[in-house]
């Protein structure tokens, strides 16, 4: 497989996302959640969000550390921090840094009135609300037809329907999971429980290989995460 191949290979899976989750996390107490990443099984690296309760105010960290290797050398790496500022389920603010195999992308975002401010390397837009970014955590992605794009900074259109009722497998569980399919310029499934805590997703690469991930620390009693 030539190295170029590669590169689109995990873009598909930084964008798109889980309202229970939030409901998870106790006012001062930290829940982390560390999503084991393959590639045709093969492990290539990790997706971790990190959730912070503060009244009506939700922080959210993500930190994804990708690396796909082919015959001993790295051929796509990607190094992605992003910080989210809910409020009431809209997106107050937004801050991006990605190194995406050598193409850095720093996008910064807030909420104002009734638009979205975002400022990146095309400069600053306004774009009209809702507006959700592809972090995955919130479940209010569900409700969506146009996303935030947190790796071009481009908006996408999407459409998402619930396809049916999954065992899914994860490392410390089989737990049940409501699969969903989002279609147009995004394209992947991915399993939410009945909170709509997110616990999977998978789409298939430019090559046909199958990307997962798996929420490596859910558990079916919703033990989920770790605190602090």
């Amino acid at each position: 497989m030539k190295p170029h191949r590669l590169l689109g290979l995990i873009l598909p899976a930084l964008l798109l996302t889980p309202l229970g989750a939030t409901a998870e996390v106790v006012a001062g107490a930290e829940r982390h959640y560390v999503f084991e990443v393959s590639r045709e099984g093969r492990p290539i690296g990790t997706h971790e969000v990190r959730l912070r309760q503060d009244g009506d105010t939700t922080r959210a960290l993500i930190d994804t550390r990708l690396r796909v290797r082919f015959l001993g050398l790295t051929v796509y790496s990607l190094d992605y921090e992003a910080e989210e500022v809910w409020s009431h389920d809209r997106l107050q603010s937004l801050r991006v840094e990605a190194n995406n195999n050598g193409e850095r992308l720093s996008l910064e975002g807030r909420r104002r009135d009734d638009v979205f401010e975002v400022t990146d390397g095309d400069g600053e837009r306004r774009l009209p609300l809702p507006l959700v970014p592809t972090n995955h955590w919130h479940p209010i992605i569900l409700e969506q037809d146009r996303v935030l794009n947190t790796l071009t900074g481009k908006v996408n259109d999407v459409t998402v329907r619930r396809v049916g009722e999954d065992a899914l497998t994860l490392a410390s569980a089989t737990v049940a999971a409501t699969r969903y399919r989002f279609d147009g310029e995004l394209r992947l499934d991915s399993w939410y429980d009945d909170d709509g805590r997110w616990l999977a997703m998978d789409f298939e690469a430019r090559d046909g290989s199958i990307i997962e991930y798996r929420c490596g620390n859910c558990t079916a009693d919703h033990g989920s995460g770790r605190d602090g």
